[in-house]
């Protein structure tokens, strides 16, 4: 019998926390698979026989698409979640099929409502309001950890002598502004690019000053698209698969997936996708 809603990745207790809360809308068990749990066949395998929804976090290496690729043979519906944006650490990203390349962003965005565009518009002038928009010339590029799973799926690049090559060949080299990752351990001044740390301004306020943001699949592109400057990713995502026209979409739908840590209620968004556990009902929280 399916009567559970499996979580597979993360520990974090804020995520736990909405899912169980999805589950019990729909009147079913939460259960949790431990991130240190390396047996997949005889520890996540079990548990995926009972599921009737699974949530997956992303970047989970091989043993989260492994689950996604069962989920798809046997019918599970199924969900990735990640960490949000606006700020990262109050919420979360909701996908039905991926992130970066994979995300459902990078289809036809025609579930994207004037609602959602709306609301994307009260969110530009907020941010504006605490982050006057000026163009001070420079080429802002966030970088990203090259042993991250997203790095490895969805971009080209193998080196970062690569990833640079390409940037000075794109932009004038006085123009780049490389902020490297918080957990990245990269020197970027041995190629001869300025680079500004978050200990010298924050990147919000550095990206409000600058003429354009560029980069791979970071969330900070999306949160740039958000804001209303102009973005170039050179990695797959939806801002890449999309024209700069239709990037106020992107970002809209981007929006619309994301959930408060705290108060985050996944299931209408999962519902706008006619994702919902096998065999369930209306969620009791639905209106």
């Amino acid at each position: 019998m399916r009567d559970t809603v499996l979580h597979f990745g993360t520990l974090d207790s804020d995520y736990q926390k909405v899912l169980k809360r999805y589950a019990e809308g729909y009147g079913l068990e939460f259960v949790a698979t431990p991130r240190d749990h390396r047996d997949w066949r005889n520890g996540t395998l079990p548990k995926l026989r009972r599921a009737a929804f699974v949530f997956i976090w992303n970047g989970w290496q091989g043993r989260g698409p492994l689950t996604a690729r069962y989920c798809r043979r046997r019918g599970i519906p199924h969900a990735f979640m990640e960490y949000g944006m606006l700020p990262q650490q109050e919420t979360f990203y909701i996908d039905p099929c991926g992130f970066c390349g994979d995300s459902r962003l990078c289809g036809d965005l025609g579930w994207v409502t004037p609602e959602d565009m709306r609301r994307l518009s009260e969110k530009r002038e907020e941010l504006r309001e605490l982050h006057p928009c000026e163009d001070n010339g420079d080429i802002l590029v966030p970088m990203q950890i090259f042993a991250d799973t997203q790095v490895l799926y969805h971009t080209p690049y193998d080196t970062m002598q690569e990833f640079v090559a390409d940037l000075k060949s794109i932009f004038p080299q006085d123009r780049l502004v490389i902020r490297p990752h918080p957990n990245g351990v990269q020197d970027y001044s041995k190629y001869g690019l300025r680079v500004q740390s978050g200990k010298q301004i924050g990147y919000m306020e550095a990206m409000s000053k600058c003429q354009a943001v560029v980069g791979l699949t970071s969330t900070c592109l999306m949160e740039a698209a958000v804001y209303g400057k102009p973005v170039l990713a050179l990695g797959d995502c939806a801002l890449r698969q999309h024209g700069p026209l239709d990037h106020d979409r992107v970002a809209a739908g981007s929006l619309a997936m994301t959930v408060h840590r705290h108060k985050g209620d996944v299931a209408p968004i999962l519902e706008r996708f006619g994702l919902r556990p096998l065999g369930a009902a209306t969620h009791k929280g639905a209106a």
